[in-house]
């Protein structure tokens, strides 16, 4: 997950592993992602309809891809300088 400087979202990406012994041939999984990325080799999956079929060569693939979906987790981030808070504007350029 990406944040701004107040802590809200700007993006995510997500990655993940695919592992299945005999080889990763006609393995489907449905995902909820964009701009999907096989991050280990050329082999690109199918995506139709929220589903991802892999259709390759070897055991394993790892791969990313971003997502819209509200992140399972929120931050909260303050800026206290000498204990005082302070927007992320003001801390800017202070050292």
């Amino acid at each position: 997950v990406f944040l701004n400087p107040d802590g809200t979202v700007t993006s995510q990406t997500v990655s993940s592993w695919v592992h299945r012994d005999g080889g990763i041939r006609s393995v489907r999984e449905e995902v909820a992602l964009q701009n999907i990325r096989n991050v280990k080799n050329a082999a690109a999956p199918q995506l139709d309809g929220g589903v991802l079929t892999w259709d390759m060569d070897g055991n394993d693939a790892y791969y990313t891809g971003t997502s819209d979906k509200t992140p399972p987790v929120t931050a909260a981030i303050s800026y206290k300088p000498d204990g005082e808070e302070i927007s992320p504007q003001e801390l800017a350029g202070k050292s």
